[in-house]
């Protein structure tokens, strides 16, 4: 099992273990970078495959959007003066942040922060249209001043991440007279708080292990290698922490031949299965395919069945420092799966050293009582 830093505010790094990338890949803006990665995790391309504009844009055709969640910036909006009937033209910037997933608002003096992910802003105007059509045609006058917002929030992501918001002519000119009357400036600014705080893990372990984690889905973005697209007949196998421990306790006086025969049979048998039935499948489907690649994956997705939980995988997950604490509370505790524990108390180590080290600090490692490694307390 293994925890490591990809992103907490500064620069990507890519973990050695996805492999080195070519040289056309991993090119651009910090945000652009996460999201490559992200998308590469799920297909093992580190180094292999298409460049990263070519990435990039075959995200966004294919409309595999949820790549775009790992990258969060904090946008700080600036109202004028609003006084007697001004302001009511002022509150009707506020119907733009109505039902608008992966959006974090916090009021401050004089205006509101705004920390949303790039789906977020690169969805804004579906959003707006999926709203307008569900309410009365009385008020769609309201979401004029919403698509002017949402123009300002699309032009600022453009200078952050050129790849993905390309310049558009569909995006509204309309109402920008109100707009301005009531908001002085808008502009991306630095984390000030835990809900804005976000950080990236390459996190390694068994599928039974990330089928827990990814239950967090509040404040949380995640990648996953796909057993539909990589190959995994050669895979590395990530048995249960407990299984280690008891293997190497001196004290157990049990014979320990056949324990460890179970072990390695069960990997051997699963992975002949899962190399039989992807052969047969893969030749029976590819006849039937149009496009050779469908046969491949629908062979795997068919034979992944024979693999078990133990199987390692990777991911990319992102999370706010506050959705950060609940995991490690929760997963770090000594009700958790020894498994999932181990992985919550190696997260806690990496984020301690992050950019937001100080928000962790009141989580301490420290013995666990059923001898399974550590807990967080």
């Amino acid at each position: 099992m293994l925890v490591k830093l990809v992103w907490d505010g500064s620069e990507i790094t890519v973990p050695e273990e996805m492999g080195c990338p070519h040289s056309g890949q991993m090119i651009g803006t910090d945000g652009e970078q996460l999201i490559e990665l992200s998308c590469r995790i799920c297909y093992d391309s580190v180094g292999t495959g298409r460049a990263s504009a070519e990435t990039i844009a075959h995200v966004l055709e294919a409309r595999h959007l949820s790549v775009l969640e790992h990258y969060n910036r904090t946008i700080q909006l600036d109202f004028g003066q609003l006084f007697g009937t001004e302001m009511a033209g002022g509150l009707m910037l506020f119907p733009a942040l109505f039902n608008r997933p992966g959006l974090w608002v916090r009021p401050t003096v004089g205006g509101l922060r705004l920390t949303m992910n790039a789906r977020t802003a690169y969805e804004w105007f579906e959003w707006t249209s999926r709203m307008k059509d569900a309410t009365d045609p009385a008020i769609h006058g309201l979401f004029a001043t919403v698509d002017a917002l949402g123009a300002i929030v699309w032009r600022l992501w453009m200078d952050i991440m050129p790849m993905v918001f390309h310049d558009r002519s569909d995006v509204p000119d309309r109402e920008w007279a109100l707009l301005r009357t009531h908001l002085d400036d808008a502009k991306f600014v630095t984390p000030e708080t835990t809900h804005e705080e976000w950080v990236s893990l390459y996190i390694s372990g068994s599928r039974g292990m990330s089928h827990e984690l990814v239950r967090h889905g509040d404040w949380t973005a995640i990648s996953q290698r796909s057993t539909r697209y990589v190959e995994e007949n050669e895979s590395d196998w990530a048995w249960h922490p407990a299984i280690a421990h008891y293997l190497s306790d001196a004290a157990v006086e049990a014979d320990q031949d056949e324990f460890r025969a179970a072990i390695h049979d069960c990997e051997k048998h699963a992975k002949r299965a899962y190399a039989i039935i992807r052969d047969h499948l893969e030749t029976w489907l590819r006849p039937r395919c149009e496009i050779k690649r469908d046969a491949r994956k629908q062979a795997r997705g068919a034979a992944r069945g024979a693999l078990g939980n133990a199987l390692n995988t990777e991911l990319i997950f992102s999370a706010s420092a506050d959705q950060w604490l609940h995991i490690l509370r929760m997963r770090g505790s000594l009700g958790a799966d020894a498994e999932i524990r181990e992985i919550a108390v190696a997260a806690h180590a990496i984020l301690s050293k992050s950019r937001y080290g100080n928000r962790f600090s009141g989580l301490t490692p420290s013995p666990s009582p059923d001898g399974l490694g550590q807990v967080l307390t």
